[in-house]
């Protein structure tokens, strides 16, 4: 009986009257619900947008992960404090060579 009441305010444009016959008590519902829906719609709109992994377009030839550019990559980070690369260390270098002569007994 109450959803035939609503459907038969939506069709009649009486919505309004119909939220103020129900009380206040739905309106904190309604704007949970307002929040939750727009987050969902916010952050699809933000993955497929920005991230690599969603694809729309299935006709490209290529996926997005396969179009990396290897020689000039593009950075990931947003910030980078005192990172440095140095070279390997000549006994991690011997202890991987040991590693790979086990490995091979095997």
């Amino acid at each position: 009986m109450q959803l035939t009441r609503v459907l038969r305010a939506q069709k009649t444009g009486e919505m309004r009257e119909l939220l103020k016959r129900t009380g206040v008590e739905v309106y904190p519902l309604l704007g949970i619900m307002g929040v939750a829906i727009t987050g969902v719609v916010s952050f699809a709109m933000y993955a497929l947008f920005t991230k690599d992994d969603v694809v729309v377009n299935k006709s490209a030839k290529l996926p997005p992960w396969q179009r990396i550019d290897l020689e000039n990559p593009k950075p990931n980070k947003f910030l980078v404090i005192s990172q440095s690369y140095d070279e390997v260390k000549p006994h991690v270098v011997q202890l991987l060579k040991e590693l790979d002569e086990v490995k091979m007994k095997e």
